[in-house]
């Protein structure tokens, strides 16, 4: 079935007496036509003390086809520790199945056994226990308390006894991973290679990391060859399903309209959401009969602040209700006993400095994100424009529309209440439609608060004369404000809008890596360099079947790791693990 068939099937089952996004009993189950997904989850390390960054990338393949999925649109990552409370939860927006995020361990995490798990809400479709888990070991030196991860020993015991990380790597296959040595000194240069003849390979996808070996033994990391499909989907039975939309074409937010008025019915209501910035989104979503609603966010947003309004309703008849995010089973979670020892104390108090060395220098070893262009909300009609620092000011919205503004107008109705008016094209007669009044990209029904604001902090008011098409909803002209401070919203406290903040995506980035050189050593000779992690970078591509990397040593000394995971073209695992020692 291909995707566009998915999409109608789920716009068919959203008109349905489901309640969208909520989770219903084991025994209410249907047949889903979309095909299952597994993720997989490569993580930089399984110890981290806080202060350190904790990096991975995300992998969602399609069970059906093996590789890497085109349908699902955003993913998720937790850190969930013991008792169930997740300490962060990250969105995704997922390209060809794949993405990146990073997690600085701040110190308020407490000692202990955790998990990250990834998911998409396709693989919780069939199950809440369908998802990827990984171990992983904190440790704040800076809390006294330590009881989670201190064990008493026997007397024959003064080591941990879980395994280490694996060293299974791919075997068979036309790829290799060389280095020009296999002993450095501090601070100087790593050359490394990839080669390969294999197309298969050279179109895969793939993250590679270097960073300090573990001096103890920590919980094992799954790598893409250990990792498995029935990993991720212990308990599903094939062709069930939970009451779960899978996010297709992007962010999917439902919910659900109360009224609280017994002459107010839900029938015919619509929906608005805000979104708003510089690139504000904007959409209008039809209430079904039992006042279920639901959005599909398609495009990049630079602010997770949200505003929900039902159109019409400037008296608070409805209470507005968001369903909350699918969750997994976190009672399903069988964590790893990671322990520590009083033999381990030297290590943990160096590690600790060391953190505390580069996070003060962290100024000058910056992360970089990687910026997309803003999205401007886009009509397909003409809009008459004035920016109105080209003009004379005047002190009152309403002066600067009789002067300045032409086809548009503020009015006063029988009730007092000020409302902005577009004339219609020549031609067309009058109706009841609302007009689309659009501030910094919040839909504005009470009219009174833009009338009130001072002209002095707009920059703009651009109109559209003709009649405008949102889904069901007709508007009558259009009208966008966009002020100086871009900040109209905080002025919204109407009861009937709600407010809520959305997870935001995790921006992409381009990690630091350091350089050591003639032009530069001079600046940085007394920077002290700490670093564990020499490189991470998470999209590894060799299109022309061979790519050289080079990077730098630190200041510490001792055995390193190269780490290479992904999956070639076809779906198939690859997994190399290559060391070096640092004198």
């Amino acid at each position: 079935m291909n995707i566009k068939l998915f999409i109608l099937y789920f716009l068919a089952l959203s008109s349905t007496n489901l309640a969208i996004g909520q989770q219903v009993t084991s025994s209410s189950i249907s047949v889903s036509p979309v095909p299952n997904e597994a993720a997989y989850l490569d993580v930089n390390s399984s110890l981290f003390f806080v202060g350190e960054y904790l990096y991975y990338k995300i992998y969602v393949k399609n069970t059906a086809t093996n590789q890497l999925t085109s349908l699902s649109k955003i993913g998720y990552v937790e850190l969930i520790q013991e008792d169930g409370k997740t300490v962060f939860k990250q969105q995704l927006v997922l390209e060809n199945g794949i993405s990146q995020g990073d997690f600085f361990i701040p110190t308020d995490v407490v000692s202990g056994n955790y998990k990250i798990v990834g998911y998409t809400q396709n693989m919780l479709v069939k199950s809440d226990e369908n998802f990827f888990q990984q171990d992983i070991g904190i440790i704040n030196p800076y809390r006294g308390d330590q009881t989670a991860i201190s064990e008493l020993k026997t007397e024959d015991s003064d080591t941990l006894t879980i395994k280490n990380i694996s060293e299974e790597t791919s075997k068979d296959y036309d790829f290799t991973i060389h280095l020009d040595k296999n002993k450095y000194s501090n601070r100087s240069a790593v050359n490394l290679s990839l080669s390969t003849e294999s197309k298969n390979i050279k179109n895969g996808t793939y993250s590679l990391s270097v960073r300090k070996k573990n001096e103890i033994d920590v919980p094992q990391l799954k790598t893409s060859l250990n990792y498995r499909i029935k990993q991720n989907n212990p308990n599903v039975k094939e062709g069930t399903t939970r009451s779960i939309l899978p996010e297709l074409r992007g962010k999917l937010i439902s919910g659900k309209i109360v009224s609280t008025n017994p002459n107010q019915s839900v029938k015919g209501k619509k929906v608005t959401l805000s979104i708003p910035g510089d690139d504000y989104v904007f959409k209008v979503s039809d209430v079904a009969e039992n006042g279920n609603f639901y959005f599909n966010i398609d495009k990049p947003h630079s602010q997770n602040k949200a505003l929900f309004q039902v159109i019409g309703d400037t008296e608070d008849n409805f209470n507005i209700q968001l369903d909350s995010l699918p969750s997994i089973n976190k009672a399903s979670l069988k964590f790893n006993k990671f322990t520590i020892t009083p033999q381990m104390q030297k290590m943990i108090e160096e590690r600790s400095i060391h953190n505390q060395i580069e996070n003060a220098y962290y100024h000058v070893k910056p992360d970089t994100i990687k910026t997309k262009p803003l999205e401007k909300a886009y009509y397909g009609k003409t809009f008459t424009t004035y920016v109105l620092d080209e003009y004379t000011r005047f002190p009152t919205m309403k002066e600067t529309m009789i002067e300045i503004v032409e086809n548009a107008w503020l009015q006063t109705n029988s009730d007092g209440r000020s409302k902005f008016v577009v004339r219609e094209p020549e031609g067309y007669g009058r109706t009841n439609n609302p007009l689309l009044l659009l501030v910094d990209g919040v839909f504005l029904q009470s009219h009174d608060l833009l009338a009130n604001f001072k002209a002095a902090k707009v920059e703009s008011i651009s109109v559209l004369r003709d009649r405008y098409y949102l889904g069901s909803q007709t508007f009558q002209g259009v009208m966008i404000v966009q002020t100086k401070d871009n900040d109209f919203n905080k002025y919204l406290d109407e009861d009937f809008i709600l407010q809520t903040q959305l997870l935001p995506d995790q921006p992409v980035k381009s990690y630091f890596s350091q350089e050591y050189n003639a032009f530069n050593e001079s600046k940085t000779t007394h920077i002290p360099d700490y670093r564990r992690q020499l490189l991470w970078q998470p999209h590894i591509k060799m299109e022309e079947g061979e790519m050289g990397i080079k990077f730098f040593t630190s200041d510490i000394s001792g055995n390193f790791e190269v780490r290479l995971e992904g999956f070639m073209v076809d779906g198939s695992p690859v997994s190399f693990v290559k060391t070096f020692t640092v004198e």
